[in-house]
Order: structure tokens, then C-alpha cells, then sequence
């Protein structure tokens, strides 16, 4: 009787002991991060370049290096790392090779959820060069499911992928459900690329654009220079969400310059209205699927003579 009181005396210690290191506080000084504890002891020294919170037993770090590269790496409760992104190798199945993929760099990296964490990645088959997301286990390998094109983080025991034409459902182990384009709601992460992106990935697809392209656009904007107040030197960049039919289903404004706030409600209206007038665009193809999409346009106003271009 007393050895296993013994024995469940010192489970409980340890299971306490691990409850206590998942409270682990991501915390910075002089541009570096580490962790500490309820009590504020350190426990990760301050050594990373940028540190997410613990979650599911996992916290992601990142190194930079001097010639600007970053290094993804994953930490237990005790600071030791147990993944790192760098040594990632998975079959290359996009292509319809099977061969091993080694990757060049993990571009992005998030926490854990539901046990899976995604990476976004740069790699090499030569001689061609691909960019894709991949889900990990927390031991650091690959789940079952093949890299997509684009993806999105766990939730509530499921991840999205986007493959071959096909969107998929993914579980935890691995298993691929397909979707149907039509109930997926693809401003959740899915698919949010700039005109830089989207022909540095992607230029054999087709970018969203104006019915008859760029004639048409600038079309357009001659026939919508309704701004109603004098705003000098006024650079800005408005932000497009487009659906898979081509409709703007919501804007933003970003890098507003020489602009005085407190007249950025009236801006906002002219904008407002600019962004109904607009007609339809020829929505976002990858792999000849429509795609939402998220584009900018860089405006300028002078003089109330408003100018604009894609970026």
C-alpha cells in the first residue's frame, strides 16, 4: 500500500509539474525572447529572435540569421528542441513524383492546434522550385495528407487544403475529404496574395482583372474622379476582397500619407463609393478554378484628380 502511494504521489507531482510548464510566458528584452514562469523565474533563456505561446505542449521560435533568413523551430515545456523545420523532408506528390522533396526554407510556421501545425514552404526539385504548405505532427513529421497549394490552420479537429484543382477537408490523421468549392468560405486564410505574390507563385494563372483589362480599369477610374474636397499629395492603398464571381465583397484602406485624420471619414466615403461603382472583375483562376482574392490598388489624389494603378 505505501509503494503505490508512492507511485501516485509522485504521477501527481509530475503531472503538476507539466501543468505548470504549458503556463510558460513568452517574454522579450533587448529584441530577444525566452520564457518564464507563473513567478516570473526564467526558464527559456532569452536567446530567439521571436517566441508564440505555448500550445498543445509546443511553442514555435524563430532565429534570424545575418543574411536575413529566418529559422523555424518547436520547444517542449523544458526548452528543448524537438523540431526543427530546417530537416523537414516529405514526398513530392504535387507533381505526381515520388521522390523526396528537400526543402529550401520554411517561409511561415504556426502554433499547434488539434496536435497538427502547418508550415509554409520553399523548396526544390530540380530544376524547378516550389512554394506549398505542408501539416506536422508534433513529433515533427509530415501527417498522411500530401502538400497543397494553399492551406489553413486547424480547427476544431480539421485543417483546408487546396490540391489539383480540388479543395479537401484533412483530419488529424491525415484523410482528405473533398469540398465543394461552393461552401467553402475562402476569406478564412485560404487564399489572400498581392499582385507580387501571385506572379511570383503563380504566373501561369490568371490574376483577378477588369473585364477588358488594364484599358478598361484606367476607364474607369477617368470616369469616377468625384472626390469632393482638396487633398494635396494624398497616397494610399485601398485593398480588394474578390469572390469567386468576381464581386468586391469588402475593402480597406493602408499606407495613408500627408492625410490629415481628422478628415478620413470624408475619404472614406469617396472611396466607399468609388469601390460600389466598380463593375465586376474576372475573378482569380489557379489551376482553372475560380479563386477568392485579395488585391491592392495604389491610389493617388492630387488636386481632387485621383490617379490609380495595381500595385
Amino acid at each position: 500500500m505505501k509503494i503505490k502511494f508512492v507511485v501516485v504521489l509522485i504521477l501527481t507531482t509530475l503531472i503538476l509539474q507539466a501543468q505548470k510548464n504549458t503556463d510558460l510566458i513568452p517574454v522579450t528584452k533587448n529584441g530577444k525572447y525566452g520564457f518564464i514562469n507563473s513567478k516570473g523565474d526564467s526558464v527559456i533563456s532569452l536567446i530567439y529572435d521571436h517566441a508564440e505561446n505555448f500550445s498543445d505542449s509546443r511553442a514555435l521560435v524563430i532565429k534570424n540569421t545575418s543574411d536575413g533568413s529566418k529559422h523555424f523551430y518547436y520547444l517542449d515545456v523544458n526548452g528543448k528542441i524537438v523540431i526543427n523545420c530546417d530537416s523537414i523532408k516529405t514526398p513530392l506528390m504535387i507533381q505526381g513524383k515520388d521522390t523526396t522533396f528537400d526543402y529550401w526554407a520554411v517561409m511561415e510556421a504556426n502554433s499547434f492546434k488539434n496536435g497538427i501545425a502547418m508550415l509554409s514552404c520553399f523548396g526544390k526539385q530540380k530544376p524547378d522550385i516550389w512554394h506549398h504548405y505542408i501539416y506536422i505532427r508534433k513529433d515533427g513529421k509530415p501527417i498522411k495528407a500530401p502538400e497543397f497549394y494553399f492551406a489553413v490552420s486547424f480547427e476544431n479537429g480539421y485543417g483546408k487544403g487546396f490540391r489539383d484543382g480540388q479543395y479537401y477537408r484533412v483530419d488529424t490523421l491525415g484523410e482528405m475529404t473533398p469540398i465543394n468549392v461552393d461552401t467553402c468560405n475562402c476569406f478564412d486564410g485560404f487564399v489572400e496574395f498581392s499582385v507580387y505574390s501571385y506572379d511570383y507563385y503563380w504566373g501561369k494563372n490568371q490574376f483577378p482583372e477588369f473585364d477588358r483589362g488594364k484599358s478598361d480599369f484606367n476607364r474607369f477610374v477617368a470616369s469616377n474622379q468625384f472626390f469632393s474636397e482638396k487633398n494635396t499629395s494624398v497616397y494610399l492603398t485601398l485593398w480588394l476582397e474578390i469572390d469567386r464571381l468576381g464581386r468586391v465583397v469588402d475593402w480597406s484602406l493602408m499606407d495613408i500619407f500627408n492625410h490629415k485624420y481628422s478628415k478620413l471619414h470624408d475619404l472614406s466615403s469617396d472611396i466607399e463609393q468609388f469601390v460600389k461603382n466598380m463593375p465586376p472583375f474576372k475573378p482569380a483562376k489557379i489551376q482553372g478554378v475560380p479563386f477568392c482574392s485579395k488585391i491592392s490598388i495604389e491610389l493617388k489624389i492630387s488636386d481632387t484628380v485621383l490617379s490609380a494603378s495595381f500595385r
